[in-house]
């Protein structure tokens, strides 16, 4: 239930890039929307510093103002699936079976001027939004986001671009 508050408190009003990871991390600590609170691995705290290098967003600034300026630039975090998997769970039908509830989220609820999907991608995402009608929407075409290791800047640098396209994309629609 934390999770989804501080989820739900980092929205932006108007979602112009929606990234959509495919579950949340297993130890909610480990969340982008819980990083305020200063409790993520070392692994998930390089993650989430590269996801904000990614779309811009310095490393030098405290993780509420890191927050803050990603919901300035109407980026938000989303998952097909609310919970997390259990380990070693299979995931090739998630789409499937976890789809129709994205669609009428991204629908009635999120309303995103663009979609880039993170990698790893639950099989069959990409094909089940572009079915809906979302791919004038989807940047890279569907293909997923790897985010790199936060010392990899040219891997950086052309996602950035990618995504502050996207960012730019969403403002002018």
């Amino acid at each position: 239930m934390a999770r989804l508050e501080e989820a739900t408190r980092h929205r932006p009003f108007h979602i112009g890039l929606l990234l959509i990871a495919t579950a949340p991390p297993a130890n909610s600590a480990n969340d982008i929307y819980m990083w305020e609170l200063q409790g993520a691995s070392a692994e998930a705290h390089a993650y989430i510093q590269s996801l904000f290098a990614c779309v811009g967003i310095a490393p030098e600034k405290t993780p509420p103002q890191q927050l803050a300026d990603l919901q300035r630039q109407g980026v938000y975090v989303a998952r097909l699936i609310e919970c997390p998997l259990p380990e070693n769970a299979p995931t090739n039908n998630l789409s499937e079976k976890y789809g129709p509830t994205l669609i009428k989220r991204l629908n009635f609820s999120y309303k995103p001027r663009q979609i880039a999907l993170l990698s790893p991608v639950a099989p069959g995402l990409a094909d089940l939004l572009v079915k809906s009608g979302f791919s004038d929407k989807l940047v890279t075409n569907g293909k997923g986001i790897e985010i790199p290791a936060p010392n990899d800047a040219p891997v950086i640098a052309n996602i950035r671009a990618t995504l502050t396209r996207a960012i730019t994309t969403s403002e002018t629609a």
